[in-house]
């Protein structure tokens, strides 16, 4: 970790610079196991679903429905969580799998999709945007993923949701707690 970059971060460097700079790294390697940040991961919970939200409003009400939060400093917009949530290098894998399958992209089309200039990103494609939530929908209809941000003061919570349209008690069991994993991971990514 450059030197620099420990400063950034508001780690105070003093004293032999090689050797901080040394310290710090080692408490960056600290916090990892394999690809997942732990206090990324330890910020993350599951709260019900917003109900004034796109999420809660699309869909026959039987449908299930999930949503994790992680509130972070600092006022972030939708257009900066929807860019560094699939530009991020945990949904790297899920790009490259999609585009295996026809339905690749790019951060240039993660981009658009941000900034409300794609209608379509990977295998999604857009049902509503306001100011502070975006809902997708995947191209067989069958899911639908939702990002939302929250102002809070001086800081902002970064909500992630899902909306399966027919769940089977079966699959649901089986995949669900990856599920719950994987979305934590997502969010923890940003």
């Amino acid at each position: 970790m450059p030197v620099a970059m420990a400063v950034r971060n508001g780690m105070t460097i003093g004293g032999d610079a090689a050797q901080d700079a040394r310290a710090v790294l080692q408490k960056v390697r600290a916090t990892r196991i394999g690809f997942i940040h732990i206090i990324n991961m330890t910020s993350i919970e599951s709260i019900p679903v917003p109900p004034d939200s796109l999420l809660a409003q699309f869909g026959p009400a039987h449908a299930s429905r999930d949503c994790f939060a992680r509130t972070v400093p600092g006022t972030v917009s939708l257009t900066d969580f929807v860019e560094r949530f699939y530009c991020s290098w945990v949904f790297r894998p899920e790009r490259l799998a999609l585009g295996l399958i026809g339905h690749g992209a790019s951060n240039a089309d993660a981009r658009q999709l941000a900034h409300g200039k794609a209608q379509r990103f990977s295998a999604w494609n857009v049902i509503e945007r306001r100011d502070t939530e975006i809902l997708l929908q995947d191209v067989l209809g069958a899911t639908a993923s939702w990002l939302a941000v929250q102002y809070h003061g001086e800081t902002t919570t970064l909500l992630f949701g899902s909306w399966v349209g027919k769940p089977s008690q079966n699959r649901s069991r089986i995949l669900g707690p990856f599920h719950r994993w994987y979305s934590r991971v997502l969010l923890g990514g940003v």
